[in-house]
């Protein structure tokens, strides 16, 4: 095989993989080298390569925590490519974009500006279908929130709606570290024949890492917060764009497809179900608990059998 088509196959190679990326929702990249990719986010870069190890099985992902090309470490993927997260906002102007909720927001500010009156917005998943009335506008309030509220958008309508936006690759519920803190503690004392947590400096180390399904009460807090309320609050899930809104103009209705609806916990997929997960971080600090350990509420198909301890709830 000549230089040319070795160079050809792995130019068509690294486009699959960057179709494939976006295909997961994965839409701010950066393509550093011939072979290796840049992920843009805000979010906790670990836990964007923690996803990618699910999202990408069909290339045989390998997770390496080295920290040469990373201080989070990276992702080999068959045959050659490497893919490292870094953030967003250290990027300059070249990566700014519209978060997901923003989207959201200024489309539905749109298309009511569009009609001149007020519209209804239904938000549709196949049969599943959750409406807002009489809409004359929507806020993003995920920065102005209380940590015990869960709402990204503020629909004002008949009501005023409030929506969590889930992007298709989450995998966390949220960060579980001062809620769950407590019950924690309990949880590594009672496993300690399991485990083995060792200090390393003034940071601490667990292994293997933990898990353990959340309680019925335990997943409606984390889930739907103190303002979600069935009625007049739900959380969906979609990465969106342009083509997932669709007006109609006789009806003044936007509808806007979304992969998954929730209004209750009986909407919650199995594999969407909360677990706290207690992991290593070496950013975390939280207070009276094990430096260097975080505590999340994530998915359940977070939860790898063969790295994480699943233990049973009682």
């Amino acid at each position: 095989m000549n230089n040319i088509f070795k160079k050809f196959i792995i130019e068509q190679q690294i486009v699959d993989l960057e179709s494939t990326l976006r295909q997961k929702g994965y839409n701010d990249l950066k393509k550093i080298s011939s072979n290796r990719i840049a992920i843009l986010t805000d979010e906790n870069r670990e836990d964007v390569l923690d996803s990618l190890m699910t999202d990408l099985s069909e290339f045989s992902p390998v997770r390496s925590f080295d920290t040469k090309l990373s201080s989070v470490g990276h992702i080999s993927v068959s045959p050659n490519f490497t893919i490292i997260a870094k953030p967003k906002s250290k990027q300059g102007g070249s990566s700014a974009g519209l978060e997901n909720e923003a989207i959201l927001a200024n489309k539905i500010n749109e298309f009511v500006s569009q009609a001149g009156t007020f519209i209804d917005v239904v938000f549709k998943n196949g049969s599943k279908k959750f409406t807002c009335r009489e809409v004359t506008g929507a806020e993003e309030v995920g920065r102005k929130t209380l940590k015990t509220e869960k709402a990204d958008i503020e629909i004002k309508g008949l009501k005023n709606y409030k929506i969590s936006v889930k992007k298709d690759n989450a995998i966390n519920w949220e960060s579980a570290d001062k809620y769950w803190k407590e019950d924690a503690k309990k949880l590594l004392k009672k496993i300690k024949d399991k485990i083995t947590i060792s200090k390393v400096g003034d940071m601490y180390r667990l292994e293997p890492t933990v898990a353990i399904k959340a309680s019925n009460e335990d997943a409606k807090k984390v889930i739907f917060g103190t303002d979600i309320k069935k009625g007049s609050g739900c959380i969906i899930t979609k990465t969106f764009r342009n083509d997932d809104f669709s007006f109609d103009e006789n009806k003044n209705e936007l509808e806007i497809n979304c992969s998954d609806i929730i209004e209750t916990l009986n909407d919650v997929d199995e594999d969407k179900f909360p677990y706290f997960f207690i992991r290593n971080d070496s950013t975390r600090r939280t207070k009276d608990f094990y430096p260097g350990l975080r505590i999340l509420a994530v998915y359940k198909k977070r939860i790898k059998p063969k790295t994480v301890l699943k233990v049973k709830s009682s």
